[in-house]
């Protein structure tokens, strides 16, 4: 293997600093919906999804952070 080789594989492996869905290029609407799903499995603490990390197509590995909890619509 060439030594850029070896450099990129190594970079794809390092988890890089956290991101939200959006800011890692998933639409909006899904993004929110994702992130309110994620909460309510309880996969969420300090912000921050817990045990899993978000693969991009360059294979970087990005820790989640989700956006604040949406301020239920008062009534």
């Amino acid at each position: 293997m060439r030594s850029t080789e070896s450099k990129d594989a190594a970079k794809a492996n390092e988890t890089q600093a956290a991101r939200t869905l959006e800011e890692l290029g998933v639409p909006e609407t899904l993004a929110r919906e994702l992130e309110g799903a994620l909460r309510a499995l309880g996969e969420v603490d300090a912000g921050l999804l817990v045990g899993r990390r978000f693969v991009t197509p360059d294979g970087n590995k990005h820790e989640v952070r989700v956006g604040a909890e949406p301020v239920a619509a008062a009534r």
